[in-house]
């Protein structure tokens, strides 16, 4: 009896030794799962402002930007993504100052440019997914140039020259961003899932590969780029047509206001109080089980 008691302990300690681990990996993969490409977390509000704006005044990586038009982010009554932290759009000023600083120190290059541009201009019309920080808007995520301030109208890229990214980022744009919810389908088209008002769904193409294009041309991207996958279909798009700049496209996400990250501290804090108590308990009960 005496020896299973023994045994008993010792194994209810390495039980608990190896609790916190465990909680260690299970918040990694819960911070990880939220992985995902450039357009997917655009289209589903991760970020506190999503703009059309013009290019007033350029000083280093601070852009003055007049507003105008700020988006939501998927249709009128349906059950909002957890990444979602968009900022009432009566909350986006007419005018801000956007740090649109890049990997390099640099003002970031555009991830896509309807005029081929590298880098924002003073007087480009600009699509940016900013986060609040006091009085500057940080970028969340590389600009994009456009071909005017119209929602209903711009283009991301001239017809000639357009991929499956740039004409999925058309179809949100022009739906007022109602429509945010995309799948690729192989190399060859972009169907574009639809919320119809009782609550149902269509799928609509919205860009398809021509005949005579290779997949790299069709898709206006580096044949390397792959597209994501996401809750187990291919929702998410290539991060880049023609005028993409080298730079990668999933810079670190940092914490805005209204972060989706702000919604994991009570967890994080969670998983650190029961970390620290079962490492005490364990060193402790180790310490006392030595010296018996």
């Amino acid at each position: 009896m005496a020896f299973f008691t023994s045994f008993a302990r010792r194994k209810a300690v390495r039980k608990l030794a190896a609790l916190p681990l465990s909680l260690l990996l299970c918040l990694a993969f819960t911070l990880t799962a939220l992985a995902h490409d450039a357009e997917y977390g655009m289209w589903h509000g991760e970020q506190n402002a999503l703009i059309i704006g013009t290019i007033e005044e350029i000083d280093g990586t601070l852009c003055r930007v007049t507003v105008n038009h700020a988006f939501t982010c998927g249709p009128e009554g349906a059950e909002k993504s957890v990444i979602d932290r968009m900022l009432p759009v009566d909350e986006i000023p007419a005018s801000l100052t956007a740090d649109l600083t890049g990997y390099d120190g640099q003002i970031f290059s555009y991830l896509i440019s309807y005029h081929g541009k590298t880098r924002p201009e003073k007087g480009d019309f600009v699509l940016l997914s900013l986060d609040k920080k006091g009085d500057i808007w940080d970028a969340v995520w590389g600009p994009y140039e456009v071909s005017g301030t119209d929602p209903e109208t711009l283009e991301l890229l001239p017809e000639k020259d357009k991929g499956g990214t740039a004409a999925a980022w058309e179809v949100f744009i022009h739906s007022g961003g109602s429509i945010n919810d995309f799948n690729s389908i192989g190399s060859d088209m972009i169907v574009a899932h639809i919320r119809q008002e009782d609550g149902t769904t269509v799928k609509k193409t919205v860009w398809e590969k021509a005949a005579d294009t290779s997949d790299a041309e069709a898709a206006g991207t580096p044949e390397s780029q792959a597209v994501s996958v996401t809750d187990g279909v291919g929702k998410t798009m290539a991060a880049a047509d023609d005028g993409r700049a080298e730079e990668p496209d999933n810079r670190t996400r940092e914490t805005g206001e209204g972060s989706y990250r702000s919604h994991f501290w009570p967890l994080i804090a969670v998983f650190a109080i029961i970390f620290l108590i079962s490492t005490i308990l364990g060193i402790r009960l180790r310490k006392r089980f030595r010296k018996k």
